[in-house]
């Protein structure tokens, strides 16, 4: 299983775009936060299946705050990150993804990319493919494959 993970597209849809234009082989995307569109548009721009939870700019539509879903066995967290205060680090993200039985939690908010795995829980972040804050400024997304024998990797992504 191949899942696109983005977050913090801002209603700007042309690095989204060029992105699938290069690579389109996705089964699944995950959106997290500020889209500022709702899901049925975000499905028009991808070629599979969306999941998106809402974000501090998203002011309209019925998108869940926080949602955890299950891929191929992996319970994993979603949330945008702005009430788990990811501005100050992932300490109470970890918190909430562990009382939550999640071994993995995604987040956005910040526009940095991060990527943390340990033993117990992955905590990442895809930063924002429309306006990214980390020094380079690169357009950034993550990949996470899932292989026929459960083994998960997560590639992060920029487009120069």
């Amino acid at each position: 299983m191949r899942i696109l993970v983005i977050s913090d597209t801002h209603q700007q849809h042309d690095n989204l775009t060029l992105l699938l234009d290069g690579d389109s082989r996705f089964d699944l995307c995950i959106h997290l936060g500020d889209s500022e569109t709702g899901e049925e548009e975000m499905a028009k721009l991808l070629p599979c299946p969306v999941v998106m939870v809402a974000g501090n700019n998203d002011f309209f539509g019925s998108m869940p705050l926080e949602k955890v879903i299950i891929l191929e066995g992996y319970s994993i967290f979603l949330c945008h990150g702005h009430f788990h205060r990811v501005y100050l680090g992932t300490k109470w993200l970890k918190l909430e993804a562990k009382k939550r039985n999640c071994q993995v939690a995604m987040y956005g908010h910040t526009h940095i990319p991060y990527l943390e795995e340990t033993k117990d829980l992955t905590i990442l972040c895809p930063g924002s493919l429309s306006y990214p804050r980390q020094e380079d400024r690169l357009p950034s997304y993550l990949v996470m494959e899932i292989d026929e024998q459960g083994k998960v990797n997560y590639q992060q992504c920029y487009l120069q």
